[in-house]
C-alpha cells in the first residue's frame, strides 16, 4: 500500500507542477477580441479612427505606421505564438529604456495604445528574439 500512495503523492505532484507551468506560459495582457486585418501598405487613418497592426510570422503588417496625435493603434495577434510590442530599437529591445511597452499578448489578443505626442516611434516584439527575425515598425504620429 506504501508504494501505491507514493505514485500517487508523485503523480499529483506531477499535475501541480504542470498546472503551474500551463500558467506561466498563459498569462498576458490585452482583451481577448480578435479580428484579421493584413495590409502590406502603409496605415493611415483618420484621427477618430484606429489603426490596426497584425502581428503575424514574426513581422508587424504594416510595418510602417502613420497615425494623428490622439489615435489609437490595435495590436492584434494573429499568429499561434505570444507576441507583445515595446518601444524600442533593435539595439535597446532587452534592456529599455522603452517609452511604452504593452502586455504578452497569447494567439488572439489585442492591445491598443494612443498616441498622444508627434514623433517617429521604433517598435519590436522583445519575446523570444522575434525582433532579431525581423519583428520591428515603426509609427510616425503627426499632427
Amino acid at each position: 500500500m506504501p508504494q501505491l500512495t507514493r505514485r500517487r503523492t508523485l503523480f499529483a505532484v506531477g499535475l501541480v507542477v504542470l498546472a503551474m507551468l500551463l500558467a506561466a506560459c498563459g498569462g498576458g495582457g490585452g482583451s481577448s477580441t480578435s479580428s484579421s486585418s493584413s495590409s502590406t501598405s502603409t496605415a493611415s487613418s483618420t484621427s477618430a479612427g484606429v489603426v490596426e497592426v497584425s502581428m503575424k510570422d514574426f513581422k508587424f503588417t504594416p510595418s510602417d505606421i502613420r497615425v494623428k496625435v490622439g489615435q489609437k493603434v490595435r495590436f492584434v495577434n494573429n499568429d499561434s505564438v505570444r507576441h507583445n510590442v515595446v518601444q524600442a530599437t533593435v539595439d535597446t529591445a532587452l534592456t529599455g529604456p522603452y517609452g511604452f511597452e504593452g502586455p504578452v499578448q497569447m494567439p488572439g489578443d489585442t492591445w491598443e495604445y494612443t498616441f498622444n505626442t508627434p514623433g517617429t516611434y521604433p517598435i519590436v516584439c522583445n519575446l523570444d528574439g522575434h525582433y532579431l527575425l525581423g519583428m520591428t515598425g515603426t509609427i510616425t504620429v503627426e499632427q
